[in-house]
């Protein structure tokens, strides 16, 4: 009979049973291709973005600037520069959108009120929600509020016509606009809590927003210009509170607080006033910014220098806080302008702004006229109360050229209604008199063009009609030069736009018969921005529109939008989590595109409408970031100018949308023209459910089963997974051993304990814990000096509730970004007007520690506020490391460690702390945290004397409560953890690496440290000007397991994504011996360096350059995943070879005693993604490795068929004299490869298959998904290799485990004839079907300590034990 185990014991752990038929999935995945046959208009949202769409996605090249609408056409930073003045009067300047955005996705709400669309992203389309804005007015009943006895006209809106035709009511588009009232008891009691729903007032019926308009001679300006908390009149006269600034609306979705604020608009300037002397006018102190009779802002500067006469940041202080960031450089000075003046003394920056919704600027002028000491002027002229002059004739600010065209009349401008005038105009273009051109009409109508092609000349030049009359024709060459300090000269030493050689002239217009105040001009030479002058005085003035002149910065190009790709699924699954989301774009912008200002094409993506966008091609020209580049996990190839742009995205959190962005802009539209060809939008999803792919970890007769459930959408927190770790008792001690029956499923509990023979979940024990009012003790660490990425100077903090230290608010990093003027990482307070780091900090921490939504107030916790629902973070790959009483190390029986070396070890691990060692649990979560729970108290021997071994026992039954003793967050995750909470990371802080421990010498003494590492895309590091995740290792001292101390930490630059755990042994070089951990580059490849192990000093962390090496060359997709197997060949105790494998098909061998000598072997077309199953005999390593794919990567298209096979390979190598032999091969069933690495037992290798292309189980062959296969590796090539197989219904991913006589092995059902069964069914029978359990005494052997791709095969604490016949 061959060597085979005698018993196989199955633990299939996993979701309940889903059949993959139609309507009963587990999983989907699907495709949405965009362009078949042109794209499609209805699969995007519009909002003038200057974006055409048919064949290709373009720019609008030919767009006009539209004075009435003025809108920004591209998210950007939203800058406004002050320039100059012209005037006497004293300003204010400020702006507010003129639309809603309910939903906060960056698009009006009238852009979305068709049937498919979510208006309010409240994941409910409009067809099927009951109340499109989610203002708590059925649709049905929201008409027309009560109070408002006339609407806005529809017209007045962009799309609000369209608006108005799809509401349930004709006509009306009240449905779409949130007109709850607010029951606040303060000012705004009984006022509409969105303020944008004043935008559609107006009842006194002259087609203005009430809210806009005011009393004349009043001297007050309209609520809708003041800022909130302050008090003015409205046109009724009535005392009427602020509308500028932030406003919570309850009817916007989202998981964070701030998600629910909408900025309506800002006071930009408050002294828009450039001048000789300080003071303001006596008409100034009208404005409503007073306090206690005294103006809040003083002009203080007496110096007329392009710069305001106040502080706009209330301070002097370069250097101060208030001053945002974006205006200072990296080390935090202020940018210095052309001109050598600082930025932030004359440009506002409040937020980035959606470059799709309408502006509309407004200037408050205190100066007496019109009846008025105090006006207030609109950039949309309709809403101006004066009308232009009725007759305006030539004046000097007549300055425009070539009018209408002409080349032969410059300076010329028509007196109105003039039919000589319009006859000299024609006849100067077209040689013919008007009348031959077109109609002269004389009842208010538009003249009508004979020829249709000459219409729009004939609209743009024509004078007749009364109500939209021309006043004005200047030329912008000269249009600032009378300004006290000329802003020509200002605006060519900033910007570099020289406007004496501007050719272009503005025609400016009547607008419905009111005044225009507002002269745009956007240069010739640039057109990344807006020029805007102000004529500030009562219907026109002197009408030279440079009384007040200020510099709006934006970025000249267009965006467009996708609707949400996963509609189909949101309508077909109640409850579904998005698990992976791949993008692929095909674009013309060509590598030698890139680096030209003004010139690119970004793409975006965000998993919810009101989340924010995150870049996967951004940074404009500058190409920052881009995560279509190998070295994150992306692809880039051309081909004849085409550019293929793709990446797979992992998704951590509970979403169920998807939108995708492009952006594009060019400098010359020309010679560049960007445009997509191709996007398709892949993605998987899962329904609401628990999965399991962590490695079950036994000990004695308990199972550690680490589990996430994915989130239900009536969580109070419905976008993080959830953790669950189970203890299970699977036998009862005795002679015979008696298995437990498992009758229990924690599924149907699990915000409960299961009770027996679940002995607790750690999940309930957390909750519980701090429910009843425990304080949890978490730990972090702030780095001390750091060399070539090692720091082992760390300083422990306990992170409390209570307080901070400056150094863990700056380790937090909580910058001053805003996003729709709300603070991104103001935690405590995101509508404040300052940010507050210090209770910011404070409430993180709270939030870390379980509480949802803590009081914090300068610098104080006012009171914790709830707990959350949860505490514990998903435990996708991550397995337990038991940490229980050391036992006799492999070194103990070496024949070369020293007597001494052995007894004091021996000493130390039966002193009464180490044999009594209180058992834990050490495992990192997707909450950024590595936990140390209580597992009771094991001892090593067994519980009787007549009993069974079986891996010592429990003392007294104590399996402890799974408790929280404590946790630690990693520091260098202490920038990303605001990323959890924000979402505005694609990546945040998580620990989804098992975490690896071993008791080694330090110097005299013996310590026991646990060594972990972050897991794939774990937090980002910035590292030599790269941005790289998963590259961070550190490394506790838990000799005291309930008293960790951190030793030292590693931030490489050579690696990415280490999933694995690292390798630990006592290594013996040509130098000496030394306790080394040994780690390889990771999963994901870092450009420019080849596939790498390090081998590090455990205790502090110093990397040996001379044992650490790089293997094979580098490219985008060389990578090595396993750790490096650590050898000790002549059993004297030390390890002397290291031996691994990479994607580049090369096994290695590292010979560390003599000299590092290194060689290899390369299989032809072969890709290796773990470690060898290494065993020795005879003195001679023999290695089996299997070829396949990377497990986190589609690239099954590296194969040259789709039917391909993978191959396991046996290799002999000689370590005397360094020759390598063949012990065969075995082929796998066709699409079947191993991710999970295989167990060698012996002479057997236990190997899991999977039919996927990823880990994902929705990659997967339904009809078959996985086997579990043993393989006799002594008949490679023999064709009886294969010796026994199961299909589990189920690929097998996560490690598969030998312990004692069972073999573990841990899936997800997919198939409902999967023969596990319940996910904690036991299928435990000998070779006659009878139910068995049997363990033998451990038998030391000779294996390598290796560690597997997701988990670890053993330790150096105990050996395989086999049993064979």
């Amino acid at each position: 009979m061959s060597n085979v185990l005698i018993l196989m014991a199955l633990i299939g752990l996993g979701m309940p049973v889903h059949a993959q038929t139609e309507g009963d999935q587990s999983c989907t995945e699907q495709t949405k291709t965009y362009n078949n046959n042109g794209f499609e208009e209805d699969d995007f949202l519009s909002a003038d973005g200057g974006i055409l769409v048919d064949n290709e996605i373009r720019l609008d090249t030919d767009r006009e600037l539209d004075l009435e609408n003025l809108v920004l056409g591209l998210d950007q930073p939203f800058f406004v520069d002050y320039l100059s003045e012209g005037a006497g009067a004293s300003h204010l300047f400020g702006f507010f959108f003129f639309d809603l955005d309910t939903d906060k996705d960056g698009i009006p709400d009238f852009y979305e009120t068709e049937p498919g669309d979510d208006l309010d992203g409240d994941g409910i389309l409009n067809q099927d929600d009951t109340d499109d804005d989610n203002d708590g007015i059925p649709d049905g009943s929201d008409t027309q509020p009560a109070g408002v006895t006339n609407s806005m006209p529809a017209s007045y809106f962009r799309n609000g016509t369209v608006a108005a035709d799809n509401g349930v009511h004709a006509g009306d588009y009240w449905q779409f606009v949130p007109n709850n009232l607010l029951e606040s008891g303060d000012d705004y009691d009984g006022f509409f809590e969105h303020p944008g729903a004043y935008l559609y007032v107006d009842n006194d019926n002259n087609e203005i927003p009430d809210m806009m308009q005011y009393v004349t001679g009043a001297n007050e300006i309209p609520p809708y210009v003041v800022d909130r908390d302050w008090l003015t009149e409205d046109y009724l006269g009535t005392s009427t509170p602020g509308f500028l600034g932030n406003f919570f609306y309850s009817g916007t979705p989202g998981g964070v607080t701030n998600d629910k604020f909408h900025w309506i608009g800002s006071t930009v300037f408050y002294i828009a006033d450039d001048d000789g002397g300080s003071g303001q006018t006596s008409n100034y102190n009208n404005n409503p910014y007073r306090v206690s009779g005294s103006n809040l802002y003083s002009d203080i500067s007496g110096s007329t220098d392009a710069n305001p006469d106040y502080y706009i940041y209330g301070t002097s202080d370069p250097s101060s806080d208030a001053i945002p960031s974006i205006l200072k450089e990296d080390d935090g000075s202020p940018i210095i302008d052309g001109r050598g003046v600082a930025q932030w003394r004359y440009r506002w920056y409040s937020s980035n702004i959606s470059g799709s919704r309408e502006l509309v600027f407004f200037l408050v002028v205190f100066w007496g006229s019109g009846g008025s000491n105090v006006n207030t002027y609109y950039s949309k002229s309709g809403f101006n109360r004066d009308n232009p002059p009725g007759s305006p004739n030539r004046q000097g600010a007549t300055t425009g050229d070539h009018f209408g065209g002409s080349n032969s009349f410059n300076n010329w401008y028509p007196s109105y209604r003039s039919t000589g005038d319009h006859n000299t105009l024609a006849q100067a273009v077209y040689g013919q008199n008007w009348s031959s051109i077109a109609t002269a009409p004389t009842d208010g109508t538009s003249p009508v063009a004979h020829n249709p092609a000459n219409q729009d000349w004939v609209d743009e030049w024509e004078n007749w009609r009364q109500d939209r009359r021309i006043i004005q024709y200047r030329a912008l060459r000269d249009w600032f030069n009378a300004t006290a300090v000329d802003a020509n000269d200002v605006i060519n030493g900033r910007y570099g736009i020289d406007m004496s050689a501007e050719g272009d002239s503005s025609l400016i217009r009547a607008f419905n018969n009111q005044m225009v105040h507002l002269m745009v001009g956007a240069p010739s030479e640039t057109k990344n921005a807006w020029l805007l002058g102000w004529e500030d005085l009562f219907s026109g003035g002197d009408r030279d529109f440079e009384d007040v002149v200020f510099y709006v910065k934006r970025e000249a190009g267009g965006q467009l939008q996708s609707l949400n790709v996963v509609d189909n699924d949101s309508q077909a699954f109640d409850d579904f989590s998005l698990t992976q989301v791949s993008f692929e774009f095909v674009d013309n912008f060509t590598e030698d595109l890139w680096g030209q200002d003004g010139r690119y094409v970004n793409y975006y993506y965000r998993l919810a409408a009101n989340d924010e966008w995150i870049p996967l091609l951004g940074g404009q020209h500058q190409r920052d970031p881009d995560l279509f580049q190998p070295g994150s996990g992306g692809a880039t190839t051309e081909d004849n100018g085409r550019i293929t742009r793709s990446i797979t995205i992992e998704v951590q959190d509970k979403k169920q949308e998807i939108y995708w962005k492009v952006e594009m802009a060019t400098d010359n539209v020309d010679t560049v023209k960007p445009k997509v060809f191709e996007a398709e939008i892949s993605y998987q999803t899962l329904v609401h459910d628990f999965y399991y792919n962590s490695a079950v970890i036994p000990n004695s007769n308990i199972r550690y089963v680490p589990a996430f459930q994915t989130p239900d959408l009536d969580w109070e927190i419905f976008n993080k997974n959830r953790g669950h770790l189970y203890a299970v008792q699977t036998f009862n001690h005795g002679n015979p051993l008696t298995p437990v029956t498992i009758d229990v499923n924690p599924e149907n509990t699990p915000e409960a304990q299961p009770g027996e023979p679940f002995k607790w979940d750690a999940g309930v024990t957390m909750k519980n814990d701090l429910d009843t009012g425990n304080e949890r003790k978490i730990y972090t660490y702030l780095t001390g000096a750091v060399s070539n990425g090692l720091s082992n100077q760390l300083t422990q903090i306990e992170m409390t509730r209570s307080s901070t230290t400056d150094d863990l608010v700056e380790a937090f990093d909580l910058t001053d970004e805003k996003q729709d003027n709300i603070w991104v990482n103001n935690f405590h307070e995101p509508d404040a007007v300052d940010q507050d780091k210090i209770s910011a900090s404070i409430w993180l921490q709270n939030w870390i520690h379980g509480y949802s939504d803590p009081l914090v107030a300068d610098g104080a916790v006012q009171a914790a506020g709830p707990t959350k629902e949860w505490l514990l973070g998903g435990i996708n790959r991550a397995s337990v490391q038991v940490v229980r009483a050391p036992g006799l190390a492999p070194f103990v029986f070496g024949s070369d460690v020293d007597p001494s070396i052995k007894r004091s070890y021996v000493d130390f691990i039966t002193t009464d702390f180490q044999l009594n060692l209180p058992t834990r649990l050490l495992i990192g979560s997707e909450a950024g945290l590595v936990h140390m729970f209580d597992a009771g108290s094991w001892v090593g021997r067994r519980r009787n004397e007549t009993d069974i071994w079986a891996d010592g026992h429990y003392l007294n039954d104590n399996f402890g409560t799974g408790s929280e003793v404590w946790s630690y967050l990693p520091g260098h995750l202490l920038e990303d953890v605001k990323f959890n909470y924000t979402g505005a990371n694609t990546v945040t802080a998580k620990v989804d690496a098992t975490a690896i421990s071993a008791v080694i010498q330090n110097g005299d003494d013996w310590t026991r440290v646990a060594f972990v590492s972050q897991g794939f895309k774990g937090g980002t590091e910035t590292v030599s000007g790269n941005d790289l995740t998963g590259n961070a290792i550190f490394a506790l001292d838990i000799t005291d397991p309930d008293n960790p101390t951190p030793l030292w930490e590693r931030v490489d630059s050579n690696t990415q994504d280490m999933i694995n755990p690292p390798s630990i042994g006592w290594v013996e070089t040509s130098g000496g011996t030394s306790w080394m951990v040994a780690y390889s580059s990771g999963a994901t490849p870092v450009t420019g360096q080849a596939p790498a192990y390090f081998m590090v000093d455990a205790l502090t962390g110093q990397v040996d350059n001379t044992i650490s090496r790089t293997v094979g060359t580098a490219g985008s997709s060389n990578v090595m995943v396993g750790t490096p197997a650590l050898l000790d060949t002549d059993t004297n105790g030390y390890i002397d070879h290291v031996v691994g494998a990479t994607s580049e098909g090369i096994l290695f061998v590292t010979d560390l005693k003599n000299g590092g000598s290194f060689s290899s072997r390369s299989v032809t077309g072969a890709r290796f993604f773990h470690t060898p199953n290494v065993r020795l005999v005879d003195g001679k390593l023999q290695m089996f490795i299997i070829s396949s794919d990377h497990p986190f990567v589609y690239d099954e298209s590296f194969y040259a068929s789709s039917n391909f096979t993978n191959t396991l390979y046996g290799f002999e190598f000689d370590p005397e004299s360094g020759q390598w032999s063949d012990l065969g091969t075995f082929d796998f069933p066709t699409r079947h490869k191993p991710f999970a690495r295989p167990a060698l037992v012996g002479s057997q290798l236990v190997v899991g298959t999977s039919t996927g292309d990823t880990l994902s189980i929705c990659d997967v062959d339904p009809a078959d998904p996985g086997r579990l296969m043993l393989i006799d590796t002594g008949l490679l090539g023999a064709g009886e290799e294969l010796q026994d197989e199961v299909s589990l219904g189920a690929p097998i991913a996560g490690s598969i485990m030998v312990y004692g006589r069972e073999i573990h092995a841990h899936v997800n059902n997919i198939r409902s004839d999967n023969p596990a069964g319940s996910p904690f069914q036991e299928v435990q029978t000998d070779a006659d079907g009878n139910a068995a359990l049997e363990f033998n005494p451990p038998v030391r052997r000779t294996i390598a300590t290796v560690f597997g791709t997701l988990g670890w095969q053993n330790n150096l604490l105990r050996n395989l034990s086999l049993d064979t016949e």
